[in-house]
């Protein structure tokens, strides 16, 4: 029986409509197939004319030991096709699942005693696939689908952005295998939403063929009207429009999925996950960890700084290192490694075993929640060096950013809000907020490294009746450091002394900060930045600073953020911001080192290549961020970087998939197409001189294949 789950942590790329198709597609052929959706959006089940009642029988009924597999599945109109489907009831299975013993096999268990309690009855399997549709996610759901499976299938959408999703999501799955299911394979590759029509599209797949040739299907899955409109009536394909292109489509696939039965799923070593095809033209050599790859995951572990985590190794994406390489390459041990990451899961977990209750309850369980949040308040206090009753718990950067600009402004006089051109999207957003809701904005002066005149500001400040001023410590594209006390000295002197907000999302960890020290009345964090979980924000309050909650309920965070707080995921996002800070000297010394070799490489092999921002020895530089401009940029040398292994990053990535400007580089004074340009690479904490050596060879090897032959900046 070939249990296969068929996943893209992002939706609308294809992946229901492929499992129930597919599923379809094999029963037709004369296959036994039972589909199984595990999406709490319910729409495999609305595809194949199925729908639940609450307390139906489904796959919720499944996961939480109410019913077996085989009492949950139903038939479907295709003979041989049952699904296990679900309703509303899945959406709270996450939570639910997060609190049970050997969360991670529940549904590995269903299918394994589906399976056994066949051949016990008839002597033969029950099915010979079973398709498992994944949410649009990478949480707790997604990881029991893949470690029940033994095969997964990614489903790609033809464009640019899913190139870089691609990487992220096989490093998860590479992390499933090695740490909970070593069966686990990556052996399908399926492209979905094609369009012949589309330049891009049409790279997108040949890239997927050319490094993929073993996983990726031949047969690509075109966008069709037909296809869009089969799930409303509650029909596969093949009922709905049997001789349209799209059944066709998954006819082939379905071909090609029954043919990989006659040879092995997946080629090369036991341990790796995909084996890509080496592009002779790239002239990559081998070293000590084997062939280039674009995903990295043959190669690599996890991205150096992550939230959820098993078996000690991350999984998911933070603050990511450049390449994407083995851990015995980095310059941190990997022993130092694991403690960390170690640290980090053993937090999350033991907090997730305690039982927890809410934690404004009164009861037990409740004031065990309520302990652990204080005991995470103290520490992130003490790390910070700022009060207990100045810390507040948000879900990340921008929820900081949001309530410490437009609650502080609530609170204060009629006045402008002032800040630069070069702040973070959170930023510009809380502040256009502001202006529609009547402040006038005020923009202070940068230069071209992107360095506010602090005087200047100041004055401007006061001219303008600035109440309230808002500026990044650290700038996330161009990594220029701000003096912010500075700052703050010189609006403190002011008649009427404006409110300062620093967003220090970028700087923790970095930077020093001590908020015993004189500076910004309000700092917003995120701990996603330093290695703790996604969804945790941190603002500092001090100085007599005061703000009105964004969302009024029940009183949580001191009274300024309702909302019942996520105990585990606050707990372990103390232990990360700890554990950034007190090795925050050591990790800026060496990523400092790293990135001035980074940028000599770059120098000396793009001859025309421009530094932005501070020089590569300024002090008032992040240690770890470079933006290079080069004569070749933007989406095509971004998705080349990234299939060789090599994360970066140009522009604003926009919803259709093309980027835009940089508003950082245009307020920068660059004109629009060389603020498309402006390439952004960053040193993880995993981040060793054999990834910058190797990173600085496929930067100038890909820029010259796309015809930069000088990176000049024309």
């Amino acid at each position: 029986m070939r249990r296969i789950c068929v996943l893209n942590q992002k939706g609308g790329v294809g992946k229901t409509t492929t499992t129930a198709n597919l599923g379809a597609a094999l029963a037709r052929a004369g296959r036994r197939v039972v589909v199984i959706d595990l999406d709490p959006q319910g729409n495999l089940s609305t595809h194949l004319g199925i729908e639940v009642a609450s307390g139906e029988r489904s796959s919720y009924s499944v996961l939480i030991g109410e019913c077996t597999l085989a009492q949950a599945a139903r038939p479907t109109t295709t003979p041989g096709l049952r699904v296990v489907p679900t309703g509303i009831d899945l959406s709270g299975a996450e939570m639910e699942l997060a609190t049970m013993e050997g969360r991670e096999h529940v549904l590995r268990r269903a299918i394994d005693a589906f399976e056994d309690e066949a051949r016990r009855r008839d002597g033969a399997s029950p099915a010979e696939y079973v398709l498992v549709d994944c949410p649009p996610s990478l949480g707790m759901l997604s990881i029991n689908a893949m470690v029940a499976s033994r095969e997964v299938f990614v489903a790609l959408q033809t464009e640019f952005l899913a190139l870089q999703g691609m990487t992220r999501l096989l490093e998860v799955v590479q992390l499933v295998k090695q740490d909970l299911n070593p069966r686990l394979k990556v052996t399908g590759i399926v492209p979905c939403l094609y369009d012949s029509r589309l330049r891009l599209a049409r790279e997108v797949l040949g890239e997927l063929r050319s490094y993929f040739p073993q996983q990726c299907f031949r047969r690509p899955i075109s966008a069709t009207v037909k296809l869009a409109e089969a799930p409303s009536f509650g029909q596969s394909i093949f009922e709905y429009a049997p001789d349209s292109s799209g059944a066709r489509d998954y006819r082939e696939l379905a071909e090609e999925v029954v043919a990989q039965e006659k040879r092995p799923v997946a080629s090369g070593a036991e341990d790796t996950l995909l084996v890509p095809h080496e592009a002779p033209e790239k002239g990559a050599s081998e070293g000590a960890s084997g062939p280039a790859s674009p995903s990295g995951a043959a190669r690599s572990g996890a991205s150096a700084a992550t939230g959820l985590t098993s078996g000690g190794r991350a999984i998911g994406s933070g603050a990511v290192g450049l390449l994407r390489s083995p851990p015995s390459n980095a310059s941190i041990s990997t022993t130092t490694r694991r403690r960390r990451c170690a640290r980090r899961r053993a937090e999350f977990l033991r907090v997730l075993d305690l039982g927890l209750g809410n934690p404004s309850s009164v009861h037990a369980s409740g004031r065990r929640a309520r302990q652990v949040i204080d005991e995470a308040r103290e520490r992130v206090a003490a790390a910070l060096h700022v009060d207990e009753l100045g810390v507040v718990f948000t879900s990340g950067g921008t929820e900081s950013i949001h309530l410490a600009l437009r609650g502080a402004a609530a609170l204060l006089p009629d006045g402008a809000v002032a800040t630069t051109a070069i702040e973070h999207a959170a930023v510009l957003g809380a502040v256009d907020a502001l202006t529609d809701a009547g402040r006038t904005k005020v923009l202070l002066e940068i230069d071209g490294a992107g360095r506010l005149d602090v005087a200047g500001a100041a004055r401007r400040a006061a001219e303008s009746g600035a109440r309230l001023v808002s500026v990044g410590l650290a700038n996330n594209e161009i990594g220029t450091v701000q003096d912010v006390a500075a700052l703050a000295a010189a609006l403190a002197e002011l008649p009427h002394p404006p409110v300062l907000h620093t967003d220090a999302v970028q700087a923790l960890g970095r930077l020093p900060i001590d908020l015993s020290l004189p500076g910004p009345q309000l700092m917003s964090f995120s701990a996603h930045k330093v290695g703790g979980p996604l969804g945790v924000g941190v603002l500092a309050i001090r100085g007599g600073a005061r703000v009105a909650p964004l969302l009024a309920g029940g009183g949580q965070e001191l009274g300024l953020r309702g909302g019942t707080e996520n105990a585990a995921a606050v707990s372990a996002a103390a232990v990360a911001i700890e554990l950034a800070v007190a090795e925050r000297e050591g990790y800026a010394a060496r990523t400092r080192a790293l990135t001035r070799e980074l940028w000599a490489g770059i120098a000396a092999g793009l001859p025309g290549a421009r530094l932005l921002g501070p020089a590569i020895d300024a002090p008032d530089r992040l240690p770890n961020t470079l933006n290079v401009l080069t004569g070749r940029g933007g989406s095509a040398l971004i998705a080349r970087l990234d299939l060789e292994g090599v994360e970066a990053s140009a522009g604003s990535a926009c919803a259709s998939g093309s980027v835009e400007p940089s508003h950082v580089l245009l307020a920068l004074g660059l004109d629009d197409e060389e603020a498309r340009r402006g390439l952004r690479l960053s040193l993880g904490r995993r981040t060793g001189a054999d990834e910058v050596r190797r990173a600085v060879e496929i930067l100038c090897t890909t820029c010259r294949a796309l015809g930069d032959k000088t990176g000049t900046t024309r």
